[in-house]
């Protein structure tokens, strides 16, 4: 966690996984800005290893916390982390029905599927009818994966396909938690109404060969999806 004084930021995290979607590390870069000019700006950071992003502003680490230096503007600062992410995944192989490793499907034919399960790890506390409630903070996840030519009737639940006739782009998204917030099931909402926790993927493969999949996570509400369902 990161206490501020008198100062606006951003934390983009970056983290490395396995194939099966579990983090080998993590790295979060931190933005300290100071719209209102003020003489000092001070954070109190639990990250390691920590480095100037920006050397041509300098400032002052002493123990977890982070000082400007004196006449200084914005800083950029990166760290490196242990904690789980806001948002954690697993990655589920099928081959023919049957769940397989990684290692066990590269390479193979048949009719896979790629499963995506997201858990929100990040709790907050909000006033509902009167009561004070723990929820979920609202996040969206998008995740993405390029399927080459030999990869054939690709369709994706929770998602779309983009094909040019070379591959296929396709990309999913879900809001890992938030069905839980509302204490809402899935049978409660109608057809037209739906709330993915989850990203699908089923695709016949030829020598099952996979890239580097990408997942993308924000609570906030200038992240466009219009159109993605």
């Amino acid at each position: 966690s990161h206490a501020l004084t008198m100062v606006e930021v951003a934390f983009p995290v970056l983290s490395a996984m396995t194939y099966t979607g579990k983090a080998t590390s993590t790295i979060v870069s931190a933005w300290l800005r100071n719209p209102d000019g003020k003489e000092k700006l001070t954070d109190a950071s639990d990250l390691k290893d920590i480095t100037n992003v920006n050397p041509d502003e300098t400032f002052t680490q002493k123990r977890s916390e982070i000082t400007r230096d004196p006449e200084g503007s914005d800083i950029y600062y990166q760290g490196t982390t242990s904690k789980d992410t806001p948002v954690t995944e697993k990655i589920t192989y099928l081959l023919d029905g049957k769940e397989v490793s990684p290692k066990e499907i590269a390479g193979k034919s048949g009719k896979v599927k790629i499963r995506f399960d997201y858990t929100n790890n990040e709790k907050t506390k909000a006033s509902i009818a009167g009561k004070e409630e723990e929820i979920n903070v609202p996040f969206i996840v998008v995740s993405g994966m390029v399927l080459g030519d030999n990869f054939t009737n690709v369709d994706v639940t929770n998602g779309k396909v983009i094909s040019n006739g070379a591959g296929n782009m396709v990309v999913g998204i879900a809001m890992p938690g938030l069905k839980d917030s509302l204490n809402i099931k899935e049978e409660d909402l109608s057809d037209n109404i739906s709330i993915p926790d989850y990203v699908e993927v089923t695709a016949d493969a030829e020598d099952f060969e996979l890239d580097m999949t990408m997942s993308i996570v924000s609570s906030s509400s200038s992240l466009n999806v219009d159109g993605a369902f």
